[in-house]
């Protein structure tokens, strides 16, 4: 869907200008913390108890989460093939995406606002506890009209990757890997011409990169724990 200059502005955060500036002059927009920001082994454990209290003890299957590492990487594809399956079900609520990780910061900035007007409020609310809440209220209530089946979700995208099993500690994550010089060609090709989306050859093989690295140590993290 083509948004407009106008449209992307009006959901744009002041903190997020210079990342569209740099987009339209064709500069990388992102670095190594957009997907794997710092969190420590305390937080990440608070916020896991978090998403616990509010998913409740039931017998709902743990939801399956798709994220590629860039958009033309095969996420529909893979959704498509495990939709196949009779107990799953695709885009709960007719969410075609659920880019819930990407719009974290915009959570946090919420977050921040909340604790500034009572400062003592930061003292029993760890970091990202705003998006866990958001997240965990959310998949229950997509769970309400799943019917029991595995929901299956999915993101073009890796930021905020790093905190997947903190938000969602139960739930099931998928990373797709696609190779590089794929991915750029299909993306030159495929997205708007509108200089505040575009994405320049220099700038997706950055991204590209930063996504790849931050799925590997992801998966090797989680690994290790499992």
């Amino acid at each position: 869907m083509k948004q407009s200059i106008f449209e992307i502005l009006t959901h744009a955060r002041l903190q997020s200008l210079p990342r569209l500036a740099s987009r339209a002059a064709g500069l990388n927009a992102w670095n190594r913390r957009d997907f794997l920001p710092s969190i420590s082994a305390e937080n990440r454990a608070c916020l896991q108890a978090i998403a616990r209290s509010v998913r409740g003890k039931n017998e709902m299957p743990p939801a399956i989460f798709i994220h590629g590492v860039l958009p033309r990487s095969g996420t529909n594809l893979l959704s498509d093939v495990l939709s196949l399956h009779p107990d799953t079900i695709q885009n709960p609520g007719r969410l075609w995406e659920f880019p819930l990780l990407r719009v974290t910061d915009g959570a946090d900035a919420l977050e921040r606002e909340f604790k500034f007007l009572f400062p003592p409020n930061a003292e029993v609310m760890p970091t990202h506890t705003i998006v866990t809440l958001l997240a965990q209220g959310w998949m229950r209530s997509l769970r309400d009209g799943a019917g029991g089946k595995c929901m299956v979700l999915k993101a073009p995208h890796m930021q905020n990757i790093g905190l997947f099993d903190a938000i969602f500690p139960d739930e099931k994550l998928f990373l797709i890997l696609r190779d590089g010089r794929d991915v750029v060609a299909s993306s030159l090709t495929s997205f708007s011409k509108n200089p505040f989306m575009r994405k320049g050859f220099s700038a997706l093989c950055h991204e590209w990169a930063l996504a790849s690295d931050a799925a590997i140590e992801t998966a090797q993290r989680l690994k290790s724990q499992a």
